[in-house]
């Protein structure tokens, strides 16, 4: 398989998941406060899950450099989830 196609069939699938995402939230009869929340623990779970599978090997080094992984991480994460389920409510 091509980069290329790879790189087409990982985007088409993260748009098939993504998509049906504004319309659960505005189905959910919870606060935004909850749903960014639930959101979060779940992005949490699944991120450090990836990470840990792709980054087996490399384990110490990225340990060793903890701090700047959360001091991207921290914006990135409260950026992406008020804006969007705050949009989306």
């Amino acid at each position: 398989m091509t980069p290329y196609v790879k790189g087409l069939l990982i985007t088409t699938l993260g748009v098939i998941i993504l998509s049906p995402d504004s319309a659960l939230i505005r189905l959910v009869n919870l606060d935004p406060g909850s749903i960014l929340a639930w959101r979060g623990l779940g992005a949490c779970i699944t991120f450090s899950l990836m990470f840990l599978v792709v980054h087996w090997n490399h384990l110490g080094e990225y340990i060793r450099s903890f701090w700047p992984w959360i001091i991207l991480a921290i914006p990135f994460a409260l950026a992406t989830q008020f804006n969007f389920v705050l949009a989306v409510s």
